[in-house]
């Protein structure tokens, strides 16, 4: 299983639209790192183990492409 490493202010939801292309693949990230919450930020530097398979290809490559990190996390 393939592994990404967590930006500052990422959560779940981002990982798991820059990876998998949709937040529907949030449980399915869940599974597959049980350290990690829904309802967090995931620690800058963890290892996100993620699962296959992509669930919107179009929109993980596009993010790839692109170079766009998605981070919904609030910074004050």
């Amino acid at each position: 299983m393939k592994s990404i490493t967590a930006q500052f202010g990422q959560t779940i939801f981002d990982i798991s639209l820059q990876e998998l292309g949709s937040i529907e693949g949030v449980f399915d990230l869940l599974e597959a790192n049980p350290g990690l919450q829904l309802d967090m930020a995931v620690s800058v530097g963890t290892n996100v183990k993620k699962p296959t398979p992509v669930i919107d290809l179009r929109v993980a490559e596009y993010y790839s492409r692109n170079g766009i990190t998605p981070v919904s996390d609030v910074v004050e």
